[in-house]
């Protein structure tokens, strides 16, 4: 029997293992590849995992509670589009329900970031997710730690732009 190959992420790099026995000691360069440890032969799994760019997305804000205890941490429940909603702790200001934020889901890639975005506990909260700011998304404009906020015509689950959005006058 064939085994798919499963992925996970480990640092910054996607590691493959094993499905029936999850070691990573594969010899990927024989024919057909195999498992060193349980000796199955292993395939590699087609479309399993999302590319990075599809996992930072605008996100809306459905509610946003103090971390109790926390004084400088919000929990956000928000909206990733697609019926996905997900808990994210930040300590960036004026997070407030209805407003549109860039949040990294778990898995994503960011260009100042050397891992990859995990789940955490922030505060003694599950977090699943980041809320972005302008130099985590490359953007020009806009500081560290501050919260990057989208007009309204950005729907959730949407692409970020590439460049940060004029303020509307």
């Amino acid at each position: 029997a064939y085994n798919c190959l499963i992925h996970f992420y480990k640092r910054d790099r996607m590691t493959k293992a094993c499905t029936a026995c999850g070691s990573e000691d594969l010899d990927l360069e024989e024919t057909p590849p195999f498992c060193n440890e349980c000796g199955e032969e292993v395939t590699e799994e087609e479309g399993g995992s999302e590319a990075s760019a599809d996992l930072v997305v605008v996100a809306v804000i459905t509610e946003s509670v103090p971390v109790p205890n926390k004084d400088k941490l919000t929990k956000l429940r928000v909206d990733l589009g697609g019926g996905e909603e997900v808990t994210v702790v930040t300590n960036a200001k004026y997070c407030d329900a209805g407003k549109r934020i860039v949040v990294a889901k778990v898995g994503a890639s960011l260009p100042n970031m050397e891992e990859l975005v995990a789940k955490a506990t922030v505060g003694g909260v599950k977090s699943e997710g980041m809320v972005c700011d302008s130099p985590m998304l490359g953007w020009s404009g806009g500081a560290a730690g501050q919260a990057v906020f989208l007009p309204e015509s950005f729907s959730a689950g949407e692409k970020p732009p590439t460049v940060r959005p004029k303020p509307s006058s």
